[in-house]
């Protein structure tokens, strides 16, 4: 791995058990409130891990631009404006809390009047997982609450770290491979530091090998999990063609976290019903950038990846906060360069926000024959970034 790469690693990485140790000390009250922070609906839960990433990023590399979830776009350097690689300074792409609203309406329900208490001080963590799971989809390792960074630089995406704010676990996909770390037990764990090699060395590798009979049935290669909140969404979905009929019966989740989907697609779903495949249903870039390292690292190498990555263009044109929910090929973030696919970042600032960008992107086993099958029948494009 480069040293400026693992540099980078290594600091994500910290940053966010930086993220993790505030939630654990922070009264209910606090992270329930309304901080004098981005939007006027801005709860504490998405205020302080932002804040935190955003001051460590960049003070760790000035020069380095962050694109989240409330603030937008913020750094000092200009967004790029040409395709050059090599002007283009690193850009993380950040999700503070995905799954805001569940975790605000658990943290509610957990503390009840108890709004002093600490987070961390609510319950045990098993009790958590166990409570969690008693009012949302299971396992918790998937449906909990997120903070997400995925690191961009020099037209490659480098990796991503992925935090559970239920069940206090670190996700780490960069060329090292893919690993999940259990934090330890936050009141033993004062001045906790935490670098890659310490999640190699004291993980679990994730696997994306799923048994040969996973996909036996039309319901396993079908069964997908796709955020279908509304009626735009719901006609956006319609138009991808991917069902003629009735989808229903192959619906999994119809509210899935966004940055933690593509875990329903490895061994953290071992034991739960089958997932064909992800899918972002047209929704903005922060939900669906963080799959494409767990895709890349998926494999052996980076040239046998187990996890294939499609754009889907749907027969009509959604818009949805100005932006499409199936950006046209010309409007595209992967453009092409002959067979070479690569991230065109000018394009998330062509009509709308970066933070604003949307896609309608499809990821799924390579061996889930049927579906890859029917992706090249209705000649969605194969993405492939390595």
């Amino acid at each position: 791995m480069h040293e400026k790469v693992a540099g980078y690693l290594d600091e994500c990485i910290r940053t966010l058990v930086f993220v993790w140790g505030a939630f654990m000390t922070s009264p209910v009250s606090i992270l329930l409130g309304h901080p004098k922070y981005g939007k006027a609906d801005t709860l504490g839960i998405d205020a302080i891990p932002e804040m935190i990433i955003c001051n460590s990023l960049q003070a760790y590399d000035p020069r380095s631009i962050l694109v989240s979830e409330e603030i937008g776009v913020f750094g000092k350097s200009p967004w790029p404006t040409t395709s050059r690689f090599a002007d283009q300074p690193a850009i993380f792409f950040c999700d503070p809390t995905d799954g805001s609203t569940p975790f605000e309406k658990f943290i509610r329900k957990m503390a009840g009047e108890r709004t002093s208490i600490q987070y961390g001080q609510i319950m045990s963590r098993r009790e958590r997982i166990a409570a969690w799971e008693q009012y949302n989809p299971v396992p918790a390792s998937i449906s909990g609450a997120y903070c997400a960074i995925t690191c961009l630089w020099k037209g490659k995406i480098l990796f991503t770290v992925l935090l559970n704010y239920i069940t206090e676990t670190l996700y780490v996909a960069s060329e090292k491979g893919i690993f999940q770390y259990e934090l330890p037990d936050y009141n033993k764990s004062h001045n906790l530091s935490v670098t890659h090699s310490t999640v190699q060395s004291g993980g679990t590798k994730i696997s994306f090998l799923l048994t040969g009979n996973t996909f036996s049935t039309p319901k396993d290669c079908f069964g997908f999990a796709a955020f279908l909140g509304n009626v735009l969404y719901l006609e956006n979905f319609g138009d991808t063609g991917i069902f003629q009929g009735d989808y229903k019966q192959f619906l999994r989740n119809s509210a899935p976290g966004g940055p933690s989907r593509v875990l329903y697609l490895s061994g953290c779903n071992q034991g739960f019903d089958p997932i064909g495949f992800i899918l972002a249903n047209g929704e903005k870039i922060s939900e669906w950038i963080h799959w494409f390292a767990f895709a890349e690292y998926s494999g052996n190498s980076r040239k046998n990846p187990l996890l294939r990555v499609f754009e889907v263009q749907t027969s009509n044109q959604h818009i949805r906060d100005g932006a499409s929910m199936s950006p046209l090929p010309e409007n595209s973030f992967f453009q092409q360069d002959g067979h070479q696919i690569f991230l065109d970042l000018t394009k998330l600032n062509a009509s709308t926000k970066p933070n604003a960008f949307r896609s309608t992107i499809l990821v799924t086993p390579r061996h889930n024959e049927s579906l890859v099958s029917l992706m090249q029948k209705l000649n969605f494009r194969e993405i492939e970034l390595s």
